[in-house]
């Protein structure tokens, strides 16, 4: 299981000088499982493209800073493709789920 789709954030166990990355990882966690929940469709979308901007953001964070952590990487990269996958259902035409 993608470390993404775990309950547990990042940092959980990370010393005090992480701190300031701690909570960067908790914002695009939390816009995305609040996405990825959300079952209104009329909020559904704005909050697709909120968490998309918090991946982004953080992913930005990340190469500014230099700062690799491969785990955090892969689960940013295959956050943005689960939310590309639901802004896909929004776009089939009848702006619901694929599978109604």
């Amino acid at each position: 299981m993608d470390r993404a789709l775990q309950s547990a954030p990042y940092g959980q166990n990370a010393s005090p000088s992480a701190a300031s990355e701690t909570d960067a990882d908790v914002r695009w966690q939390d816009a995305f499982f609040s996405a990825l929940l959300e079952t209104d469709r009329r909020k559904a979308l704005p909050l697709i493209r909120r968490a998309h901007d918090a991946v982004e953001s953080r992913l930005a964070d990340i190469s500014l800073h230099h700062s690799l952590d491969s785990a955090e990487l892969l689960d940013l990269w295959n956050s943005l493709t689960y939310l590309g996958i639901l802004s896909e259902c929004f776009g089939n035409g009848r702006g619901g789920f694929l599978w109604d």
